[in-house]
């Protein structure tokens, strides 16, 4: 399980995509709310992670904050 928040005080709309170590698209997820996080458990074979802003790349400017938690959380 991983969390994601953005850099910055408020809400985002996160835009996920998980692929493998092919570059194939393993899964993907785009909010149309706001969040303040998002967490949610990798497929099984993840190997990239691409995290944007669905409202614009501002988040990925500042830098987001990715943590790895445990499944008993």
């Amino acid at each position: 399980h991983i969390r994601i928040e953005p850099p910055y005080v408020g809400k985002w709309y996160p835009e996920i995509a998980v692929f493998d170590g092919a570059m194939n698209l393993l899964s993907s997820f785009r909010s149309l709310d706001t969040k303040e996080e998002f967490r949610f458990e990798l497929p099984k074979g993840a190997y990239y992670l691409k995290i944007s802003n669905a409202q614009g790349m501002k988040v990925l400017k500042e830098g987001m904050w990715i943590e790895s938690i445990t499944s008993g959380r």
